[in-house]
Parts: structure tokens; sequence; C-alpha cells
């Protein structure tokens, strides 16, 4: 008799542990990503939050655009992003983009996700001129 209570008591125990530990792992592998420009943190709508990959916040473009106050738009095959005098255009799935015509380097490309173009968070950045920041909790 001694021994089933000993036994549901410890049941009880392992069971919180295991989902301490669980919820634990799920928090640290799925941290939120705050974005801030000029000190506001930028609101997303639905399940349009920023992601990592790579490494690399990736934001959805036009989405942030829209929230800056930049103009984004597309000839078909790139996209343009005009934030007061300065622009960044790139290539949807290529590892380039060009500010104020000068090429840079992308790491990683523009990725879809969902019906959503996705874009480090850095094209943002260098188009507000280092207005656009990241937080990661």
């Amino acid at each position: 008799m001694n021994f089933f209570k000993v036994s549901r008591s410890m049941v009880r125990r392992t069971a919180v542990g295991v989902l301490s530990l669980a919820f634990c792992v799920s928090v640290a592998s799925n941290p939120k990503i705050y974005v801030s420009f000029r000190g506001a943190t930028l609101k997303y709508g639905g399940n349009l939050r920023p992601l990592r990959s790579q490494g690399t916040v990736l934001v959805p473009a036009r989405e942030t655009s829209k929230l800056i106050g930049a103009k984004l738009t597309s000839d078909g095959k790139a996209v343009t992003i005009v934030f007061a005098n300065r622009s960044v255009t790139y290539e949807p799935g290529h590892h380039g983009y060009k500010l104020n015509g000068k090429r840079q380097n992308m790491r990683p490309a523009s990725e879809m996700h969902g019906m959503r173009m996705f874009v480090p968070l850095r094209l943002f950045t260098d188009v507000t001129s280092g207005k656009v920041h990241a937080e990661i909790r």
C-alpha cells in the first residue's frame, strides 16, 4: 500500500519535471524576436512574426516596409525598397542586393514562408541608416 503512494508521487514529480523541461526547451528553441524602428517596437499582425534562419533575423518584406513607412515596389524580377533618399534592390532567392546602386552580399538569401517573402533584417537596417534593430528574448 505504501509502495503505491510513493510510486504515484514519483510519477507526478517526474511528469512535472518532464513537462517543465519540455517547456524550457521549447522557449529556448523558439525565442521571441522584437523588431524596433526609431525605438518603437513594430507590431506584426497574425503569423507574420520575424524569424531566424542560419543565425540571421528575417522579416516579412512588404509588412515591414509598411510599418516603417518605406515604399516597396516590384517589377516582377527585382524588389526595391525606398526609404527617404536611400534604396535597396534585391532579387528573391539571390545572395546579393544593391544599396543605392552598390552591390552588397546577403546571407542568407530571401526566403518564402507561406505566401510571404522574408528578407534579412539587414536590408531594412541599411535602407534606414541603422534605425531598425532586433532584440531576441
